[in-house]
């Protein structure tokens, strides 16, 4: 018999084999969420509440290894990963895993769903699905001090529309088995469902995320506010459920300010947790609240600080009583606008202006208006204001030029007509963020990225792409909108060395070393400072924003790739969000950086990594002639710097600053 497994698990397994290191020093977690099923039905908030997961786990000093929308090999990829990572941290280490998604039981086997399943029988979930008990055997084989796994499954039988054998109407979760010292909870008592929530995130694990940042409270303690709030927002038609054999307590945040030691498995320290959740703050109550608990704290001499000028200033608190209600954010967006745009004092065009934004200006968003589309922004000096969100990028994309900016046709070189020039400055910026522009008529075309921060590398493929890493960008950059083309290669280079001809193709068969002479020359040429792009600059641009395999989702697409018998000219197909084509496929792209095995040390703010074997370097993006797992976002390739490949080229990168 198989039943639907639509109950989130919570399980600490705690090892008293090895009491003396009950105190864990590193926290590893693996975190999937899988959300975009085909074959069965989809369900729209696992990746969203793996995604929530991720952050809080990372804010509570886990390392995490983050897989959503992952098919079979791509799980067990991370799983196997996580495993050992787990295995490599030591015997006082703290395991987690995570899963929201699909789930089923099968003759009492917990199965986990991968996203690209399509069974008709239940004796074929054993072949395509994955065990959730092989999870716990990577775990337990570890032999750390405490395990956690929580498992937000369905939300309803993932079958009931298809025809399956072996599948029942009954809902619940197999149970378990668990050696003592075990803590088992569940999103909604046994045999009942579990409810998806109206917004983004399941009612579960919201209240579960919100729960755990709390210091000085234990698990115990931490779900059962996890279950007051679920039955609050649900009217009482979910009650999570739980089990407990502990006989220790262990704390997600740390013990408190009252508390009486470290507790076991305690890695964060609460003065700093709470430090953080305040030090953005423009509430005078947060850094009263912070002194209140910490009078000696690391932080006490800045509190005390802010809060004095806060005070001075006489700021509001940011949620008054009488104002809007308003969900917290932390996020970077630019303003879509040519011109400026006035900020408000609160949300409605008839408060008073309390400041102005540029259009193309960066700004920092920290909290939504509840039923409208007004958006609280930081302003200098501690203050906040209100803008609309039609006037507001989402989530920092490069915006296009506005068709009301100052634009100059390059007529005299005899550059084409919708290439766009911006007149003046912006900030320090010669262009604008999205604009195109070309320093002479056969130059590349260029354009301008935002700067930013992703998470480079993956977990579901050759290990040379791991660990995942988060690299940030503190400044724009112009990159080449296509690869380097045949006609601007002869422009410079006199001769061209590529198998297929076409001025507009991509110029191959050039080595590292001419790639490095072709933007020497160039920049001689244009008396600009242009060069090959950074590795985690390239994979940057190239997501364009997104985490998945390629720029337009996980599912490979060869209506999006230049992938056919040979090159084909650039441009031909779509571009990726920050408006560069061919990131994938037409040929492999040199960058700067040396090659090295992994990314264990690896730069985390854009540099060129250069060390490692300077004798080769980097290639990234395919080529034609590849398979679809070697144009993936985080693939790398490699070659020899003097290596004439049949199918290498590359693009360029300029700097759009002013000195």
């Amino acid at each position: 018999m198989v039943r639907s497994l639509c109950i989130l698990l919570v399980m600490v397994l705690f090892n008293f084999a090895t009491p003396s290191s009950a105190f864990a020093e590193k926290r590893v977690a693996l975190v999937i969420g899988n959300g975009g099923y085909t074959n069965i039905q989809a369900l729209p908030n696992p990746s969203n509440d793996a995604t929530l997961m991720v952050s809080t786990l990372k804010k509570l000093n886990f390392d995490v290894i983050s897989a959503i929308d992952q098919d079979k090999a791509g799980m067990e990829f991370a799983i196997v990963q996580f495993g050992r990572e787990l295995r490599s941290s030591g015997k006082d280490a703290v395991g987690l895993f995570y899963y929201a998604g699909h789930g089923v039981q099968s003759n009492g086997v917990n199965y986990l769903l991968p996203l690209n399943l399509d069974v008709r029988d239940e004796s074929e979930l054993e072949l395509f699905a994955v065990s959730a008990n092989w999870v716990l055997g990577q775990m337990e084989n570890a032999g750390n001090a405490i395990n956690m796994v929580f498992l937000d499954s369905c939300r309803d039988n993932p079958f009931k529309t298809k025809s399956y054998r072996g599948t029942t109407s009954t809902r619940g979760l197999a149970k378990m088995v668990a050696p003592a010292g075990s803590y088992i909870g569940y999103a909604t008592a046994p045999d009942e469902k579990a409810l998806d929530g109206s917004g983004r995130n399941s009612p579960f694990t919201k209240a579960l995320v919100k729960a755990i940042q709390k210091p000085g409270l234990t698990v115990e303690q931490a779900f059962k506010r996890t279950r007051l709030e679920v039955l609050e927002k649900t009217a009482k038609l979910q009650t999570p459920w739980d089990s407990s054999s502990l006989t220790g307590d262990f704390y997600f945040a740390g013990r408190g300010s009252g508390g009486s030691g470290e507790s076991s498995g305690q890695t964060v320290n609460a003065d700093a947790l709470f430090w953080q959740s305040v030090q953005g703050s423009t509430n005078p109550a947060s850094f009263e609240a912070y002194l209140t608990a910490y009078p000696n704290g690391k932080f006490a001499g800045l509190a005390r600080i802010r809060l004095s000028e806060l005070q001075q200033t006489q700021v509001a608190a940011i949620d008054p009583v009488d104002g809007p209600e308003i969900a917290e954010l932390s996020e970077e967006r630019r303003i879509k606008a040519s011109g400026n745009v006035n900020v408000r004092a609160g949300p409605s065009t008839s408060e008073k202006r309390v400041g102005r934004a540029r259009g193309g200006e960066r700004v920092r968003v920290t909290g939504k208006v509840l039923g409208s589309d007004w958006y609280r922004v930081a302003l200098s000096g501690g203050k906040s204001g209100f803008i609309h969100g039609d006037l507001l990028t989402s989530f920092d994309p490069a915006p296009a030029p506005s068709p009301a900016q100052p634009a100059i046709t390059e007529t005299a070189t005899g550059s084409s007509s919708n290439t766009q020039v911006a007149v003046g400055t912006y900030d320090q910026l010669e262009y604008a963020p999205g604009v195109k522009f070309r320093d002479c008529a056969d130059c590349p075309e260029m354009i301008v990225v935002p700067g930013g921060s992703f998470d480079m590398g993956s977990y579901v493929g050759h290990l040379n792409q791991w660990p995942v890493h988060r690299v940030t960008f503190p400044k724009d950059l112009a990159v080449g909108v296509y690869e380097v083309m045949q006609r601007e290669w002869r422009f410079l280079m006199g001769s061209n060395p590529s198998r297929f001809k076409g001025d507009d193709r991509p110029v191959e068969k050039v080595s590292w070393r001419d790639a490095k002479r072709y933007v020497e020359a160039l920049s001689r040429k244009t008396g600009e400072q242009y060069r090959l792009l950074s590795e985690s600059e390239w994979e940057y641009v190239a997501r364009a924003g997104t985490q998945t395999r390629y720029w337009f989702g996980d599912r490979y697409d060869s209506g999006k790739v230049a992938d056919g018998r040979s090159t084909e000219n650039v441009g031909r197909y779509p571009a990726n969000a920050f408006g560069l084509h061919d990131v994938h496929g037409n040929v492999w792209e040199w960058v700067e950086d040396c090659w090295n095995d992994s990314y264990s040390g690896a730069p985390t703010d854009g540099r060129v990594w250069a060390v490692g074997d300077c004798s080769i370097r980097v290639l990234r993006g395919g080529s034609w002639v590849d398979k679809p797992r070697l144009l993936r976002s985080a693939n790398r390739g490699r070659n020899n710097t003097g290596a004439h490949g049949g199918n290498q080229g590359f693009r360029v990168a300029r700097i759009v600053f002013k000195s």
